[in-house]
C-alpha cells in the first residue's frame, strides 16, 4: 500500500511544497520504498510508496503522456490488466505496467464513470489539469482509508489524519457529538472523525470537484451492498457451486504481486479458507502466521497449525509476551483518534511477524459480516417467530419475564430480546455488548450538559435500510456499512501500515459480495448453523474440526493487562489530576480503576476501562499535542 495526500487552495494561491512535504513525511510508515509530489496552480498531490507491482517504474504521483492528467494513489487495482487492454484499444498510450496508470487514462476516458470499473482496494485523488476536474474515490467497503478537512480557504485530503494536521491551516478542534460516539460504539463512525472539520470519504463513496470553480464538497455513491432487492432463488447446490468459482476467482486475482506473499491464519473458517484456495492456487508452499498469547483462552494456534499442516505452508507462529506498555502508545499515535478494539494489538504483532517474511498478506476479514458468523445474529434471530406480534403485547409480557427472570438461568437471552423488535432487539444487543457505560454517566458535568440529548445508538438505527424486508439481511447490512469500515478494516488497516504490509481481502472482493447478497437468509443461518452455505462450500476443502467449532474471535487478555503491565499506565492517565483531560467524571474514572484492580475478571468496568484509557492517552499525548503546537 502506500499513502496520499493532497491540497487544494481555494484562494487560488500555490500550495507551500514544505507543507506538502511535511504531509508525506508524516505517512512515511505507509510507503518507505520512495516519495514524489507535483505542483500545479492551486493543487499540491503527494505520495508515499511502498513497492508492490512494476517495483521500477511505479513511481507516483504519476501523469499520463502529456503531463495533464495526475494520480496520487493507495490501493491495488485487481481487473487493470482488463482495464488497461480497453483503454488500449481506445487509443491510450500506458508507460508502465503498474495499476496506477489505469487510473490516470480511465479518468481520462470515463470521467467519474471510472469508479464502478475498479475491481479492488484504493483510495486516490486523480486531477485533470486542463479542466480542473479532481475526482476523490475510496473503495467500495473502505479498505482503505481517505479523510480531508474543508474550509472557505483549502480542501486538505489524506490516507490518514496525521498527515492533515501537518498543513498549518488545518483545525484541530474536538468534536464533542464525535466523541459520544466512540464511547457508545468503541471508534468514531464515518463520515465523522474525533475532529469537527475533518471528514472521512465513506466507503463506496467519490468526490468530484472542480478546483477552478470553488465549490463545497458533496459525497456521491457509486456502489452499496443493497440486500433491498431481495433474495434470488438460489438452492444449495448451485451456490456452492458459484461461491467455490469466485472464492477461486477472488483469490487467484489478489495473489498478484512482484514482492514475497503470505497468509494470516487464525484457525478460524475465514482464514482458513482463503489459505486452502491460495494453496490450490499456487505451485509452491505459501507462507502463513499466526499467533497467539500465553493464556489459552484467546489463542487458537492449535488449530491453525492444522489447517498449516495440511496444505504444508511455510508455518510461522509468535506467542505475544512483548510489553505492551511499550506499543500502547504507538497504536495511539498511528490510530490519531480514539479507538477502543484491543484487538488491535494482537492484531498489530501479526502483523509485525508477517512483514519479517513477505511484504503482502491475504486475511480473511468480512466473512462475518457477509455469511452470518457473529453469535449475535443468532441470538437476534431466536425471537424472530414473534415479530408479528404487537410490539405492546411483546413488551408487557417478556418485559415483566425480563424483570424476574434470572440473567444465570437458560433463556434469560431470549427473553430479553423478544421484547424488542426485531431492529431494536439488534441496537440493545449492541449496547448490552459496546455501552454498558452510558456517556451521561461518563462524561464529567459539564461535557454532558454541552451534548444535545442524545437517545444513543442514533447512528446504529439510521443504518438500517427501509428497502430491507429479510430480519437477517438488515443485520447483516447495517454490520457491512458500519462496524466493518469503521472497526475491523481501520483496525487492520493502521496496524498493517505500521509495519509496511499491505494486507488484502478477498473475502470482501465485491463481486463475491454482489453475489452473497443474493443467496437466501437461510443459507446464511440455518437451524442455528452461522455461515451455513460457506462451510458447506469449504467442506471439501478443511477439517469438520476447523469449520464447526465455536467461534472465539481475535480476542486479548485486556483486563490482566490492564492489572499488570498497565498498571502504573492505567492509574498514571486516569487518576492523576494534571493529565486527565477533565472531559470524563472524575469520580468514576477512580471507582473504575479500583474495582478492576480488586475483581478483575468480575469487575463491571474491566471491558470500559481500555476504552477510557486510550481516549485520555489519545486527549494528552496526540490531542494535547497538537493543541500546543
Amino acid at each position: 500500500m502506500c499513502g496520499i495526500a493532497g491540497i487544494i487552495d481555494w484562494t487560488q494561491n500555490a500550495p507551500r511544497a514544505d507543507v506538502l512535504k511535511a504531509m508525506t513525511d508524516r505517512l512515511q510508515h505507509r510507503g518507505p520504498d520512495g516519495e514524489g509530489h507535483h505542483l500545479h496552480a492551486n493543487v499540491g498531490l503527494g505520495h508515499r510508496r511502498l513497492s508492490i507491482i512494476d517495483l521500477g517504474t511505479g513511481q507516483q504521483p504519476m501523469t499520463n503522456e502529456d503531463g495533464t492528467v495526475w494520480v496520487t494513489y493507495n490501493g491495488e487495482i485487481y481487473n487493470y490488466q482488463e482495464l488497461r487492454q480497453e483503454l488500449l484499444r481506445a487509443g491510450h498510450k500506458f508507460r508502465t505496467q503498474s495499476d496506477t496508470e489505469v487510473i490516470v487514462h480511465g479518468f481520462e476516458e470515463w470521467g467519474q464513470a471510472l469508479v464502478p470499473k475498479l475491481r479492488g482496494i484504493f483510495a486516490f485523488a486523480v486531477y485533470n489539469q486542463a479542466s480542473g476536474d479532481l475526482l476523490l474515490a475510496r473503495d467500495h467497503f473502505g479498505v482503505k482509508p481517505l479523510v480531508y478537512f474543508e474550509s472557505d480557504r483549502r480542501v486538505v485530503f489524506g490516507s490518514e489524519i496525521k498527515a492533515l494536521m501537518a498543513d498549518p491551516e488545518v483545525q484541530g478542534e474536538l468534536d464533542r457529538e464525535a466523541l459520544a460516539d466512540y464511547f457508545e460504539y468503541g471508534y468514531v463512525p464515518a463520515p465523522r472523525t474525533i475532529y469537527r472539520n475533518i471528514h472521512k470519504l465513506m466507503p463506496g463513496h467519490s468526490i468530484l470537484l472542480n478546483v477552478k470553480r470553488r465549490a463545497k464538497l458533496a459525497q456521491q455513491r457509486y456502489w452499496k451492498l443493497d440486500y433491498g432487492a431481495g433474495a434470488a432463488d438460489i438452492g444449495e447446490r448451485e451456490a456452492i457451486t458459484e461461491l467455490t468459482r469466485l472464492l477461486d476467482e477472488s483469490v487467484r486475482g489478489q495473489m498478484m504481486s512482484d514482492v514475497p506473499l503470505g497468509a494470516m491464519l487464525s484457525g478460524g473458517i475465514d482464514s482458513s479458507a482463503v489459505v486452502a484456495m491460495m494453496a490450490r492456487a499456487s505451485k509452491d508452499p505459501i507462507n502463513t502466521f499466526s499467533i497467539g498469547f500465553d493464556d489459552e483462552r484467546f489463542t487458537e494456534t492449535q488449530f491453525a497449525r492444522k489447517v498449516a499442516q495440511q496444505y504444508q505452508t511455510r508455518h510461522h507462529e509468535h506467542v505475544v509476551t512483548a510489553d505492551i506498555g511499550s506499543l500502547l502508545p504507538r497504536l495511539v499515535y498511528h490510530f490519531d483518534e480514539p479507538f477502543a478494539d484491543a484487538s488491535a494489538v494482537p492484531t498489530y504483532y501479526l502483523c509485525e511477524m508477517a512483514r519479517r517474511h513477505v511484504t503482502v498478506a491475504l486475511s480473511g476479514d468480512g466473512g462475518d459480516e457477509l455469511f452470518a458468523g457473529y453469535d449475535r445474529y443468532r441470538q437476534c434471530m431466536a425471537p424472530a417467530g414473534l415479530d408479528g406480534l404487537p410490539q405492546g403485547l411483546r413488551s408487557l409480557v417478556f418485559g415483566t419475564l425480563a424483570r424476574v427472570w434470572p440473567r444465570a438461568l437458560p433463556g434469560s437471552g431470549f427473553v430479553r430480546a423478544a421484547r424488542h423488535g426485531r431492529d431494536e432487539r439488534f441496537v440493545e444487543y449492541m449496547r448490552a455488548q459496546y455501552g454498558a457505560l452510558q456517556t451521561g454517566v461518563l462524561f464529567s458535568s459539564q461535557l454532558a450538559a454541552a451534548l444535545p440529548p442524545r437517545a444513543g445508538f442514533e447512528y446504529l438505527r439510521a443504518a438500517f435500510e427501509p428497502r430491507t424486508a429479510d430480519t437477517l439481511h438488515r443485520y447483516l447490512e447495517v454490520d457491512a456499512a458500519t462496524y466493518l469500515p469503521n472497526d475491523i478494516l481501520a483496525k487492520v488497516d493502521i496496524t498493517s501500515m505500521m509495519n509496511s504490509l499491505e494486507v488484502r481481502v478477498p473475502l470482501l472482493d465485491h463481486k463475491l459480495a454482489e453475489y452473497v447478497v443474493r443467496l437466501p437468509s437461510t443459507l446464511k443461518l440455518n437451524g442455528g448453523v452461522t455461515k451455513y452455505i460457506f462451510k458447506k462450500t469449504l467442506e471439501p476443502l478443511l477439517p469438520h474440526e476447523i469449520l464447526y467449532r465455536g467461534k472465539m474471535g481475535f480476542g486479548v487478555p485486556m483486563r490482566r493487562w490492564v492489572t499488570t503491565q498497565l498498571r502504573d499506565v492505567v492509574r498514571g492517565y486516569l487518576l492523576d489530576n494534571s493529565r486527565v483531560s477533565g472531559l470524563l467524571d472524575p469520580q468514576l474514572l477512580r471507582t473504575m480503576v479500583e474495582d478492576n484492580e480488586r475483581n478483575l475478571y468480575a469487575s463491571r468496568y474491566g471491558g470500559k476501562l481500555w476504552w477510557v484509557l486510550f481516549f485520555e492517552m489519545w486527549h494528552r499525548d496526540v490531542y494535547g499535542q497538537r493543541s500546543k503546537g
